[in-house]
């Protein structure tokens, strides 16, 4: 049966269990049958299972039971009368008796349901050529995923020459024995490694950079100046907002954290801040939206008077100049009328100027 590793040869056999859920019910608590509790003196329906392997080879069949557990240890196979589903059948089909057909390496999950309001699936299904593995990996910088493409290449072994593009995680179908697989990424440090596969493998590899990260953490003034065109639009005041930006780093990832001015709460949160990722060439920031229950608000709102407000969303890829770090915010800057409920009253898209200086 399978356990709770991971990975497993292609032998082993797998038993992947799914409590009964009900729409309005805890998953962990049994569907009565029709017309409620059971019979007395009758077993109770506990769980419906998926009975069948983990790996299936490349062009070949398998067979899956969808098998009822009842209270007293008995078990009823009712394959015959759920219906099956395939996530991907594409990669492996399943047929209405149950009996799967993989067609390209790749993974699945199969489902079988014998009504609406309840159904049970297997965990992952890995389909490869018979007598290999797949082999996947997650690449880091640092300790965050890898943000960047990354190609990842066999250089020896079963699969020689095959080359994949990645980001942050890759998978490697058809693999077995002495492999040596190399990863490259613009502005990191090639990447070796041998492994001897001989079962689906999963690796965590951590890419050093050719060249020191750059350091933004520190104290700035932040100016953000709507685009010319929407003069128009906004108020002189939501034309031209300052703030103090205070820049916290931890690897190649940012926070930035805004004093100065009144902002917006709502549902526990003051909207001052906001994300940001240090790239090989350039800082990035990202003033997305954050959903409430009464306004969809971005990140930066803030209050001007008791009742206007401006806010602002976007992302800005920025450059370095001296003290200075500049860039294009493209998103858009709002003004809106309050309290909450809260109604936009004027809105400007376009390339906004967002400038941090020291």
């Amino acid at each position: 049966m399978r356990t709770s590793r991971l990975f497993l040869v292609s032998s082993v056999v797998l038993v992947v269990s799914a409590i009964l859920a009900a729409c309005d019910k805890s998953p962990t608590v049994p569907t009565p049958p029709p017309g409620g509790s059971n019979p007395p003196g009758q077993p109770a329906l506990l769980t419906l299972e998926v009975v069948g392997p983990d790996t299936v080879a490349l062009g070949g069949t398998a067979q899956f039971a969808a098998m009822e557990r009842y209270s007293d240890g008995s078990s009823r196979d009712i394959s015959s009368r759920v219906t099956w589903r395939s996530s991907s059948p594409a990669v492996l089909s399943v047929s209405a008796t149950g009996l799967a057909t993989a067609h390209e390496s790749g993974e699945v999950s199969i489902s079988a349901t014998p009504g609406r309001d309840h159904f049970a699936f297997t965990g992952e299904i890995i389909v490869v050529p018979a007598g290999t593995y797949r082999l996947s990996g997650s690449l880091y910088d640092d300790k965050f995923p890898l943000f960047s493409d990354a190609q990842v290449t066999i250089l020896a072994g079963s699969g020689a020459g095959f080359t994949t593009t990645a980001r942050g995680f890759f998978r490697l179908y058809g693999v077995v024995g002495n492999t040596e697989i190399r990863i490259t990424a613009p502005g990191y440090d090639e990447y070796r490694q041998r492994l001897d596969v001989r079962s689906h493998q999963s690796v965590r590899i951590g890419l050093a950079l050719s060249n020191p990260r750059q350091q933004v953490a520190g104290t700035y003034k932040l100016r953000i100046r709507a685009a010319d065109e929407c003069r128009s639009t906004l108020s002189d005041e939501a034309m031209d907002r300052t703030y103090t930006a205070v820049v916290d780093q931890d690897g190649p990832l940012l926070t930035a954290a805004l004093s100065g001015a009144t902002f917006v709460t709502t549902g526990g949160r003051t909207m001052n801040t906001f994300g940001g990722r240090v790239e090989l060439d350039q800082v990035s920031f990202f003033l997305s939206t954050e959903f409430s229950e009464t306004f969809p608000f971005p990140m930066v709102a803030e209050q001007l008077t008791t009742s206007s407000y401006v806010a602002v969303s976007g992302t800005v890829a920025t450059t370095s100049s001296g003290s200075r770090r500049t860039g294009l915010l493209d998103g858009t800057i709002m003004m809106l009328e309050g309290p909450s409920p809260y109604r936009r009253i004027a809105a400007c898209s376009g390339g906004h100027r967002f400038e941090l200086s020291k």
